[in-house]
């Protein structure tokens, strides 16, 4: 019995030994951990040691380049980026500029429209005093009347606004009164806006329409400097042009073989300024051509069939009327090639052309030129 408790006395004191001994080693680890962890606080990853100028800056480039519009949601999304970390939300919340370029969109089915709303409810806000983009995208004519309504609250800070929806009459009205910013207006619509007055937008330089129906709304025509006009019939161009004497670049896209323009305006059209210009699609083109008179002109894009049955003729008559010093000019073919490659650089010397196909699987190549004529596209 005594030999017993003698031995248990001995354990525990071996016993408590080895405790010491781990003790020692604990402390001696939670040491180590606590120096190792005060190293990993002070640690500063170079990315979050940026200025946050340098990362609002970064945090802009990220997304489409303004006017362009960034999606709601994803990759481009200034939500994305306000979702990283606080920090990084805390920067993405200061820089208006992140939100101030806004889209609603009917087919974007992973929002919902009253969500959408809201969004970009939140977003201008978020862009305080910043002018707006914005684009709405709905022909559904419940979308187009609560998108728009949105839009109408910040009409005054609109600078380039972008809509391819059905508009209403209420819409247009106060569009005419609020547009003291408005830089660029593209049209896409799909009822009659012939009632549209713009033409107190003093900041207007550009403007996009898609002619479908017959625009006959009055804009401040003599202000701009670029123009895209798109299905919309020679007839209805002539009184457009004849006003725009400070465009600089001018863009027509016909609508079909339907256009009916067969007899040359009585008056010749003059435009000044302009210096690049593009007649592209089908139709009759050849007569805006012969009114044309384009002093500053130096590239001129044009579909071959739009100059009728003599090409050749058609261009030295514009370049001779104008006395333009053209440097560039590309040729689009439609159909069947009515002059070859070489014909066109033989008779042009001094001009640079490019060609290309419109149609490339269905364009047969003309009888004098062969598949390996280079295009320059």
């Amino acid at each position: 019995m005594l030999r017993s408790l003698e031995s248990d006395r001995s354990r525990i004191s071996h016993l408590e030994t080895q405790i010491l001994d781990l003790q020692r080693a604990i402390s001696a680890l939670e040491t180590e951990r606590d120096v190792t962890q005060a190293r990993l606080n002070a640690y500063k990853y170079p990315v979050l040691t940026l200025p946050t100028e340098i990362v609002s800056e970064i945090f802009i480039h990220v997304l489409p380049p303004y006017p362009d519009c960034p999606p709601l949601m994803g990759l481009h999304s200034p939500n994305t980026l306000a979702r990283i970390c606080s920090k990084w939300r805390g920067i993405a919340l200061s820089t208006p500029r992140l939100w101030r370029a806004i889209q609603l969109q009917y087919k974007n089915h992973a929002i919902p429209l009253f969500p959408q709303v809201q969004m970009f409810e939140v977003w201008t806000t978020r862009a305080a005093s910043c002018p707006l983009s914005i684009y709405i995208d709905g022909a559904y004519p419940e979308f187009s009347s609560k998108a728009v309504k949105a839009v109408l609250a910040h009409g005054a800070r609109i600078e380039y606004l972008k809509l391819h929806v059905t508009l209403s009459t209420t819409f247009t009205a106060a569009l005419e009164e609020s547009t003291p910013l408005l830089r660029g207006l593209e049209l896409n619509f799909l009822t009659n806006i012939t009632a549209l007055k713009l033409d107190d937008a003093p900041q207007l330089r550009t403007v996009v329409i898609d002619g479908h129906i017959a625009f006959q709304g009055s804009l401040p025509w003599d202000k701009l400097t670029s123009l895209t006009l798109t299905h919309v019939h020679t007839i209805n161009c002539y009184p457009i042009l004849r006003q725009t004497k400070n465009l600089v670049h001018c863009e027509l896209r016909y609508p079909s073989y339907l256009d009916t323009m067969t007899d040359p305006p009585e008056q010749d059209v003059v435009l000044p300024s302009l210096e690049s210009l593009s007649l592209l699609g089908a139709g009759k083109a050849k007569n805006l051509l012969a009114a044309l008179v384009v002093p500053a002109l130096d590239k001129l894009a044009v579909t071959e069939d739009l100059m009728g049955n003599q090409p050749l003729q058609v261009l030295h008559s514009l370049i001779s009327k104008s006395q333009c010093q053209l440097q560039e000019v590309r040729i689009v073919y439609a159909f069947r090639r009515k002059i070859s490659q070489p014909k066109y650089r033989n008779e042009f010397p001094s001009l640079c052309f490019t060609f290309e196909d419109a149609y490339p699987d269905a364009n047969p190549y003309s009888e004098d030129e062969d598949s390996g004529s280079d295009f320059d596209l």
